[in-house]
């Protein structure tokens, strides 16, 4: 699918049609019912894993287009999806763009390495703030004498920071 993007050169879902939006559905339904075994998903879903945590994340992508994650519209319509890790969420690019979907939290996945740096098991780095990041996050807050919220808050990271971070010499 070619377009997607506004004359700045900026990705924006408002520049696809309905129309091919159909259209790109109806082909892939066909295609599924002609190739059973086939899976969807984007460009950017192809995309190396650069720093090898098992998820691509949207600073990895090599490809922006089609302007709009496969993965998850593909699932809403009940077409076969590739099983590529990845969590997405709806982000606004710009005031007058439509909602897209964006990949796992880049700043969260990196805490969630200082958390787990500091041996509190929380899981795989996936930038999402779940359960097990929620209790892990309580668990170092609870050592550090912070009150236990089990969010990423200032006074949180901050502590994170300053314990967990590895110091390069000057």
């Amino acid at each position: 699918m070619v377009g997607g993007v506004k004359a700045s050169n900026r990705p924006d879902f408002n520049t696809i049609r309905d129309a091919q939006l159909a259209t790109l559905e109806k082909r892939m339904r066909e295609l599924s019912a002609d190739f059973p075994d086939i899976k969807w998903c984007g460009h950017g879903d192809l995309s190396p894993d650069k720093n090898g945590n098992g998820i691509i994340e949207p600073f990895e992508h090599i490809k922006a287009c089609p302007c709009f994650d496969v993965i998850p519209w593909a699932r809403e319509r009940g077409l076969p999806v590739a099983d590529i890790k990845g969590n997405w969420k709806t982000v606004v690019l710009e005031p007058d763009s439509a909602p897209v979907l964006e990949g796992p939290d880049t700043r969260t996945a990196y805490l969630q390495r200082l958390l787990m740096r500091g041996g509190y098991v929380l899981g795989p780095f996936d930038g999402v703030l779940g359960r097990k990041t929620a209790a892990a996050i309580r668990a170092f807050q609870l050592a550090s004498g912070l009150a236990e919220t089990g969010k990423l808050d200032a006074a949180t990271v901050a502590r994170l920071r300053a314990v967990f971070e590895l110091k390069t010499a000057a």
